[in-house]
C-alpha cells in the first residue's frame, strides 16, 4: 500500500496553526502595549456550528483578563489527555476563535457590546 497525504487533515492542521500564530502574536503585542483584556470572537459563518454550551460557546464575546483566560484554560484542560493552550491552538481541537485585545478605555463598551451580541445569538432568529 502506497503512502498518501490526507489533504483534509493537512488543511485542518495548517488552518489551526495559522490561527495559533495569530493568537500568540495578538496577545504578545497587546501585552507589550499594556493591554490585559481580550474578547473572544469567531467568524460569522461559524456561528451556526458553535453550541452555546460548548467550549467556545460559553466564552464567545466575553471580555476577560489574561489571568481569567488562563484559569479557563486550566479548567478546560483538566481531565484531558492532551492539553491545549488558549493563547495558541485555542481551547480545544478545531477552535476557530480569535482574540481581540480590549484597551482599558474601551473595556465597558466591549463588555456591553459582547453581552448584546450573546443575547441576540442565544435568543436565535426571530420569526
Amino acid at each position: 500500500m502506497a503512502w498518501h497525504l490526507n489533504r483534509n487533515n493537512l488543511f485542518l492542521s495548517f488552518a489551526s496553526h495559522v490561527r495559533a500564530v495569530q493568537r500568540r502574536r495578538v496577545i504578545s503585542e497587546a501585552e507589550a502595549a499594556g493591554i490585559v483584556h481580550f474578547r473572544m470572537e469567531v467568524p460569522r459563518d461559524m456561528l451556526g456550528k458553535i453550541a452555546p454550551d460548548g467550549v467556545m460557546g460559553r466564552y464567545l464575546w466575553r471580555v476577560l483578563s489574561l489571568d481569567e483566560w488562563r484559569t479557563i484554560e486550566t479548567r478546560e484542560n483538566s481531565g484531558r489527555v492532551m492539553s491545549s493552550a488558549w493563547d495558541t491552538l485555542g481551547l480545544g481541537f478545531g477552535d476557530v476563535s480569535y482574540l481581540v485585545p480590549v484597551p482599558e478605555i474601551y473595556y465597558r463598551e466591549a463588555v456591553d457590546e459582547g453581552q448584546a451580541l450573546r443575547k441576540r445569538w442565544l435568543e436565535g432568529p426571530t420569526s
